[in-house]
């Protein structure tokens, strides 16, 4: 579901990017994983982690060796679906991705 996800992304990019064209260039260069409230067992998804990247690279022919770790969001509260929450979270993603460029 995942690779389907990202592929219906990647046919669709002039959807979100309207100067995307076919003479256009990405990279997918990084993904964020963000596990839900249930979701805690930390010890069980980082031992699959390094198999989720190690399938996404092959799927997509990239054989680059930097896995990075962006952040985890420090907050323990709860989001409560809200979008004041997924704001909140989104911005401190970004901004651990901004000082990975550094």
């Amino acid at each position: 579901m995942l690779i389907q996800k990202i592929e219906e992304s990647l046919a669709n990019l002039q959807d979100k990017f309207p100067d995307f064209s076919e003479q256009s260039r990405y990279e997918i260069s990084g993904i964020v994983l963000n596990l839900g409230e249930e979701d805690t067992d930390a010890g069980t998804y980082a031992k699959y982690l390094e198999r989720l990247i190690k399938d996404l690279r092959a799927e997509f022919h990239n054989d680059r060796d930097d896995a990075r770790a962006a952040s985890r969001h420090p907050s323990i509260e709860r989001w409560f679906d809200n979008a004041g929450s997924f704001y909140l979270m989104g911005q401190a993603s970004g901004e651990a991705m901004l000082k990975l460029l550094k």
